[in-house]
């Protein structure tokens, strides 16, 4: 029996500009406001997709290759 497998990966970086919109922080500094921010990992509405990876494996019948 085979299966089929199909996995997601998406990429993010912080929203500075959206977290600063949301804090009252327009127009301050990237550093201001990654230290507004914190080291914690911002909550996801904080974040821009900068990249979205898949990974598709379909199964052959045996003793096929692709």
């Amino acid at each position: 029996m085979s299966s089929h497998v199909l996995v997601w990966d998406l990429e993010t970086v912080p929203d500075l500009r959206g977290f600063a919109a949301a804090n009252d922080l327009d127009g301050k500094s990237d550093d201001k406001i990654s230290e507004a921010m914190g080291d914690r990992f911002p909550k996801h509405i904080y974040h821009s997709i900068v990249c979205i990876g898949a990974l598709e494996q379909i199964p052959c019948a045996v003793g096929q290759h692709l």
